[in-house]
């Protein structure tokens, strides 16, 4: 009975020996398979980036692609041209211009300005382009850390909207009329009573007390709106 109960656990032991080496063959495989993939990527990575190198800027707006986790106005354009992702962008930026308003406080009151008013545009070109060249300019280094940031955590592009100066000027010379109140100083004149049957003359003096000017200062309101 013993010695049948030795071969029964010299069994067990080889077969937890086989299951270890099995296991040992399965993530030495696993860890081939990874580096092989990670060479792959390596692969494309670099001989995208020799590829672009030859290429020009204007090839790059025709033809390169966003690097994946870049968005502009929240939208996702990972791996699009500038042109494919263009009427999505364009939209958004009419949109955007359609919300917006904004409203400033002047001798106690609160007045609004629509996008017309301030003469809002938003530059989507200077947008697009921006966001395609994050992670192409710079040395080797500020390209890859900018790649993996992208990548990692996105990186988001907004559409700002930048008003004209002198339509917004007009617009606030306009509503001023309502709240800017222009300085009178004080007068004196003489009413004239004539009493012609009794041939007399007297008069009254009229007094007109000096009105305090209220201004605002239009180019400051410019500027905090700009």
């Amino acid at each position: 009975m013993a010695g049948k109960q030795k071969k029964v656990v010299r069994k067990k032991n080889a077969s937890g020996a086989d299951k270890a080496k099995n296991i040992r063959v399965l993530l030495i495989c696993a860890l081939a398979v990874l580096i092989v993939v990670a060479g792959v990527l390596a692969w494309i990575f670099i001989a995208k980036g020799n590829e672009e190198a030859n290429m020009s800027r204007d090839e790059i707006l025709a033809k390169g692609t966003y690097f994946e986790g870049v968005s502009i106005a929240n939208i996702d354009v990972s791996g699009m041209t500038l042109a494919e992702a263009k009427p999505q962008i364009e939209e958004k930026a009419s949109q955007t211009l359609m919300d917006l308003k904004i409203t400033y406080s002047a001798m106690g009151n609160t007045y609004p300005l629509t996008a017309e008013e301030l003469g809002a545009t938003i530059d989507v070109q200077a947008v697009m382009e921006k966001a395609l060249f994050y992670g192409r300019e710079g040395d080797a280094t500020q390209r890859t850390a900018e790649i993996n940031k992208a990548k990692e955590e996105g990186v988001n592009f907004p559409l700002e909207a930048k008003a004209d100066e002198e339509i917004l000027a007009a617009s606030l010379e306009t509503q001023g009329e309502a709240y800017n109140i222009e300085m009178q100083n004080a007068t004196v004149s003489v009413k004239k009573n004539e009493d012609e049957k009794n041939l007399q003359v007297s008069g009254e003096l009229e007094f007109i007390e000096e009105v305090a000017g209220k201004e605002i200062d239009t180019e400051k309101l410019i500027a905090d709106i700009q």
